[in-house]
């Protein structure tokens, strides 16, 4: 049992850290994961400049924007969809974040294409944003879209311009006079670090580009008659999850940039929480949404960088001496990161008159740029219709029932209860197969990197691991009682 143990908290860090690679191997499984992506050809402009007046609506548009450069040096910018003029969508890329040695394996340095399933799926009756215009931003710079800084990390210079990028991107928007005449409703969203990222950079897009109703107008800005917020994924805990050592560490290498009026977000101890509580003074009239399952296997793994004072070293992190190590993936994470999210729900978001939450049971990592929106539920609820409901201003909490009570098991434990099933021999032979390329991610991470995925090893991988996915029972793992790991489904962070 105990080298079960060991080869299942194997897979468990290779899978997570697979989700994130950016090699080639991996390339298109990850797209894949990601859900559809259109590649298309970036105009170059300035962002003080308005960009071509004509356009067809429905179909996307790629302008890259002087200034706007990717963690690696390449240029990156912003894909456009105008739909509706009236209402207008911001989403945020997620694909990692870059702050120590893995930089180049936990995040993307340069920009991809633009999604095309889940919201962006316009051929869809029932997709609540079909008509909506879209701005999209892609996410290459490893800092959630909120750093100014150029540091020597993980074995090359990174520029953590993001929020850089979302300034130039947003005065492109402005100055490109297809919303001049105002909106009646925004929507700015993301997933993973894109999740983050919409969390990080709502205040300066509200403060400083688009004003509500009501509000002191902003000068050349936009104004909206109602904003809301959707947050899929990416959720700043207490720091009781998100340590005050990892906060540090992301906020000094980053030079992250707070909120100016926020007098408590740099706090180490509960900075980025204290962010809810900033929106909800600031923002009273507007709705704050949020989405997640309760042990989700992605940000627990980042999170778990934060574990022993952020001295953790790499073996506990593979999970091989887990007993001496403390809070890791491989260890107690999943429930550890349902009680962040319980008392998130109980202190963020419950107070609030209008509880907009979709919280249910689950390791999957996020749920809207896929076509797993349409059918994921809970507690007889689609996520489909809570979404649909929140964006037409009708703010729903689904965070009921047993989810947050704790089981004293965490998923790695339910997951071996079905390996432990006679009727999962398939299942065990691919996780075999997993976890014997796992000792050599392993290795492949602390020494020789891209040389060892590059090898035939890793291609026959990839194609175990695609067969594995096209099997997952999404819904046994949503119950509790889960016989595989659902990878497809979850791309980053």
């Amino acid at each position: 049992m105990a080298l079960k143990s060991i080869a299942i908290t194997l897979l468990w860090a290779t899978i997570s850290l697979a989700q994130t690679f950016s090699v080639e191997e991996f390339s298109s499984h990850l797209e894949e994961s990601r859900g559809r992506q259109l590649q298309l050809s970036g105009q170059l402009v300035s962002p003080t400049e308005q960009i071509p007046t004509s356009f067809t609506p429905g179909e996307w548009e790629k302008y890259d924007v002087e200034g706007a450069v990717c963690r690696t040096g390449s240029q990156t910018g912003y894909f456009i969809r105008m739909g509706d003029p009236d209402k207008l969508v911001i989403f945020f890329e997620g694909g990692g974040a870059c702050f120590n040695a893995l930089c180049g394996v936990l995040s993307s340095g340069n920009a991809g294409g633009v999604a095309t399933d889940g919201i962006f799926d316009t051929e869809r009756e029932d997709n609540p944003l079909k008509d909506y215009s879209f701005i999209f931003i892609p996410y290459c710079t490893g800092d959630v879209f909120f750093g100014d800084n150029v540091l020597n990390i993980g074995f090359g210079t990174q520029q953590f311009r993001g929020r850089n990028q979302v300034n130039l991107v947003m005065q492109s928007i402005v100055n490109s006079g297809r919303f001049s005449g105002g909106l009646n409703t925004l929507l700015v969203t993301g997933e993973s670090a894109g999740g983050f990222g919409a969390l990080v950079s709502y205040d300066f897009i509200r403060s400083n580009f688009i004003y509500r109703t009501g509000e002191t107008p902003i000068s050349g800005g936009i104004e909206t008659a109602d904003s809301r917020l959707i947050s899929d994924s990416g959720i700043a805990f207490d720091s009781e999850v998100l340590t005050p050592c990892l906060a540090r560490l992301w906020k000094n290498t980053w030079n992250a940039q707070l909120p100016p009026d926020c007098t408590n977000c740099d706090d180490d101890t509960n900075g980025f929480y204290n962010y809810y509580d900033f929106f909800s003074s600031k923002y009273p009239n507007d709705d704050f949404g949020y989405i997640s399952q309760n042990t989700d296997a992605v940000i627990s793994l980042f999170y778990a960088f934060g574990s022993e004072s952020c001295g953790l070293n790499f073996f506990c992190f593979i999970g091989l001496v887990s007993p001496t190590c403390g809070e890791i993936p491989g260890g107690n994470a999943g429930p550890k990161f349902e009680g962040g999210l319980s008392r998130f729900f109980s202190e963020k978001v419950a107070p609030r008159p209008a509880k907009c939450s979709f919280f249910w049971n689950g390791i999957l990592h996020t749920h809207t740029s896929s076509n797993g929106f349409y059918s994921k539920s809970a507690n007889g609820v689609s996520l489909l219709s809570w979404y649909d409901d929140f964006v037409n201003g009708l703010c729903t909490d689904r965070a009921q029932g047993s989810i947050f009570t704790p089981t004293g098991a965490s998923v790695l434990s339910n997951y071996l209860a079905g390996l432990d099933d006679p009727s999962t021999e398939g299942e065990k032979e691919a996780v075999g197969v997993v976890v014997g390329f796992a000792v050599l991610g392993a290795i492949a991470v602390a020494a020789v990197g891209v040389a060892i995925v590059q090898s035939k090893r890793a291609a026959k991988l990839q194609d175990k691991i695609q067969e594995f996915s096209q099997d997952l029972d999404e819904n046994q793992i949503q119950n509790g009682g889960a016989k595989t790991l659902d990878i497809e489904s979850s791309p980053s962070l």
